[in-house]
């Protein structure tokens, strides 16, 4: 009868423990303080989380992650301005979005899938020389007729990084987000090699190679000088838009 009793009272004790603590847990949530994060910006935190798991994002604080979504708010919106700006009023879309759409698509992805704002805004200088922002673009008769999408790539070139994220030539010239990822594939292979020890290449030696070795001096200095001025502009109008959230 005793022995019953001791193993009564033991598991009453353990109940009344494992009561106490979910309870605790229970209050703490309701009590700890929160940062609510803008509804609008739910899809593009969605949009974003590669890059920023690239960054720990998970690891910082909540007013930090905020700091970081609205910048890269503040980068697609300088974007979206700028291809606005330049792709001509009369310009109905593609892919069955409209035109607003299309512009915001390419945004987003360019915000995506690189690195850092500065680069997003060089990649977008290039992306206005090699397509003028225009999904299906052809090449000229000076460059190579197999290259294609918005930063017009060539795949038979770039197997090896095209390839494992399953990107076709269909898709670099008729599907926004994957002709961006594909082109910013082919340009981090030339910035961040992984063979060796060679540094971590600047924006200009990068797009050296981008734009092929087989370029003359002067098509290079075109090509790198018309980059530099949009991302320059981009910069500008980035710092000017965050203060004005602020």
């Amino acid at each position: 009868m005793e022995k019953k009793l001791y193993w009564a009272l033991n598991a009453l004790g353990i109940v009344a423990t494992i009561t106490a603590i979910l309870g605790g847990v229970v209050v703490w949530s309701m009590l700890r303080p929160t940062t609510t994060i803008p509804q609008e910006w739910v899809e593009l935190n969605q949009l974003l989380e590669e890059r920023r798991q690239n960054r720990a994002f998970v690891l910082l604080p909540p007013e930090k992650k905020e700091d970081l979504i609205a910048e890269d708010v503040a980068a697609i919106k300088v974007i979206e301005n700028h291809i606005d700006g330049f792709m001509l009023k009369s310009f109905k879309g593609s892919c069955g979005m409209t035109r607003c759409e299309y512009i915001k698509a390419i945004a987003e992805a360019l915000v995506s899938n690189t690195k850092s704002h500065e680069e997003a805004f060089w990649l977008c200088g290039m992306m206005q020389s090699e397509s003028s922002f225009r999904l299906g673009a052809r090449p000229g008769k000076s460059t190579n007729s197999s290259a294609r999408g918005l930063l017009q790539v060539i795949t038979r070139y770039h197997g090896d990084v095209l390839n494992p994220a399953g990107i076709t030539k269909a898709d670099l010239e008729n599907d926004i987000k994957r002709s961006v990822l594909g082109g910013v594939l082919v340009f981090h292979k030339y910035r961040y090699p992984k063979k060796g020890n060679v540094r971590v290449r600047t924006l200009e030696e990068a797009t050296r190679r981008y734009r092929s070795l087989s370029a003359s001096e002067k098509e290079q200095r075109v090509y790198r000088d018309a980059a530099s001025l949009v991302c320059k502009k981009l910069s500008k109008d980035f710092e000017m838009e965050v203060k004005k959230q602020k």
